[in-house]
């Protein structure tokens, strides 16, 4: 009698043990999945405040008359540049290869952002260089930046939102 409950209390003994194990287990996966899914969903959130901060500048810099206040907006446009790279390169550790798809579009769609807001930049700056303002120049950085500029920007917007959705997904399925 004694044997066979000691056999009770060493297989009730295993059943917690393996039990607590597999607990365990599955909160570290769930916490992990939740934990990637709420960091892709910052970076993402990142990204978009630094294009839309970024895309604000542009603007700002064609409204002002001073070309001390173009040069901080430029300014500040690079610094938001350099942190929606930076975003951009940190949100790839976190993405699956349908977003790994998405992101590279991004990339290329921000090189291209950039090198229309480098042109509206350059006729901008050009618009101060020797004292008198351009109109031919302020419409065509205007014209940039309302067209193309625009453009490549909602693009970007769009692809950002589908990151930020499919993470939203994700962790929706992980609450179920």
């Amino acid at each position: 009698i004694i044997s066979a409950v000691l056999l009770i209390v060493a297989l009730e003994l295993m059943i917690a043990a393996a039990s607590l194990f597999f607990l365990f287990t599955f909160n570290n996966n769930l916490s992990q999945i939740v934990d990637v899914d709420s960091e892709k969903r910052k970076l993402a959130g990142m990204v978009r405040t630094g294009l839309l901060e970024m895309h604000r500048a542009q603007k700002n810099a064609l409204l002002f008359t001073s070309q001390e206040l173009v040069q901080r907006e430029i300014s500040r446009k690079n610094r938001y540049i350099a942190e929606i790279r930076t975003a951009m390169t940190d949100i790839d550790r976190f993405i699956d290869a349908n977003e790994r798809a998405i992101v590279r579009e991004m990339h290329v769609l921000l090189v291209q952002f950039i090198g229309i807001d480098k042109q509206i930049e350059d006729l901008v700056i050009r618009n101060f260089s020797d004292g008198t303002s351009d109109p031919t120049r302020q419409a065509s950085a205007v014209s940039l930046s309302t067209g193309s500029g625009r453009t490549a920007y909602n693009q970007l917007a769009t692809l950002i939102d589908s990151i930020v959705d499919s993470s939203e997904a994700a962790m929706a399925d992980h609450r179920q």
